[in-house]
């Protein structure tokens, strides 16, 4: 073909294109035509979405695959257990009669309900001793280890845990013998907690300084987190969550003679970091038998059984340090003729 050719054939193209373009009638029909094409997309996606709604609402139920609804933890009662001196023990938040003639004693008696709260352990008399809840019935598990025989359960509630010179004793409680744990040298606990996880709070003495420390019910991994100097320190107490616990502090008489001594509640966590001071709950010139008492509730409630001037005083102290009375003066009776406090949790509707 000749170059005149292809340049004849090249410029009838470009005019046949071009007509096209210029064609407002061929490009309403090409517009028309795609408009048609998307409008029957969209029917169709739409008549597919239908179908699937409809075999899902019609499908039976066995077919369908719903998500397991969260279960709600039990609704907890709570009742906060107090030791009054020679009336006995009084109960704050309810009733609880097989208890109210129990432990009627002019000396400090340390006690702690059970997880399942079914059952109270107390010390007195250099005794361990347990007292079931529903039926009031009591009976002598075995001998304190050391005369201040602080107690405390297993996360089970098949052990009882102790205090001895050399370190810490489980007592199953159900029968068999008790099992020692042993403490570096040094260690002396005037109080312990057990946590979920099987870590025991402890408060005491280390190397000649108040301490907190921890340690696995196994015996192993025994820390000290932080010391106190001339201070005297009591009733660890572990959080909800198992990372961090409470505890009171206060200065002895022997430290402080001429004047009444702060007591304090402080916080820790587990592994030594954000130790503060929750709040002040009191003053007293204490000594080993004058001395406050804390515990704290599964739900978080921290009560402490502390000290005015002639009288105790049952204090429950919020997690921000604010202070609200539970119990005055004038019906908690003498300072050395009351003290321990403990609570006990069971679910709504389980029992006395």
């Amino acid at each position: 073909m000749s170059l005149e050719e292809l340049g004849r054939s090249a410029a009838a193209d470009l005019w046949a294109d071009t007509e096209r373009t210029l064609d407002v009638e061929a490009r309403l029909r090409d517009l028309r035509r795609d408009r048609t094409r998307g409008r029957v997309g969209w029917i169709v996606a739409a008549a597919a979405a239908a179908a699937i709604v409809l075999i899902v609402v019609t499908a039976p139920w066995p077919r369908r695959q719903a998500l397991p609804a969260t279960p709600r933890p039990p609704a907890r009662v709570e009742w906060l257990v107090f030791q009054n001196g020679r009336s006995g023990l009084s109960v704050v938040g309810g009733s609880l009669p097989t208890l109210t003639a129990k432990i009627k004693s002019d000396v400090p008696t340390p006690m702690a309900f059970s997880p399942d709260g079914s059952t109270l352990a107390f010390s007195a008399g250099g005794v361990l001793n347990l007292l079931d809840v529903t039926t009031g019935a009591d009976r002598k598990l075995g001998p304190c280890r050391q005369p201040s025989c602080p107690v405390a359960w297993s996360p089970d509630s098949k052990q009882l845990v102790t205090a001895s010179p050399h370190g810490l004793v489980r007592v199953p409680v159900n029968g068999g013998p008790a099992s020692a744990v042993a403490l570096p040298a040094g260690w002396s606990v005037t109080g312990l907690h057990v946590n979920a996880a099987g870590l025991v709070a402890l408060t005491g003495i280390a190397e000649g300084e108040g301490a907190v420390m921890t340690v696995e019910l196994s015996g192993e991994h025994p820390e000290v987190i932080f010391k106190w100097r001339h201070y005297s320190l009591g009733d660890p107490r572990w959080s909800q969550d198992g990372t961090h616990f409470s505890y009171l502090r206060w200065r002895e008489k022997q430290w402080n003679p001429d004047a009444a001594g702060a007591i304090s509640v402080d916080s820790i966590r587990a592994d030594g970091q954000d130790l503060h001071q929750v709040a002040q709950v009191g003053t007293c010139y204490c000594t080993s038998d004058l001395r406050p008492w804390m515990d704290v509730s599964p739900s978080g409630r921290l009560v402490v059984s502390t000290l005015d001037p002639e009288r105790r005083v049952l204090v429950e102290v919020s997690q921000d340090g604010h202070l609200t009375t539970m119990v005055p003066a004038t019906a908690a009776g003498p300072p050395g003729e009351s003290g321990p406090v403990a609570w006990r949790s069971q679910p709504t509707g389980t029992g006395p």
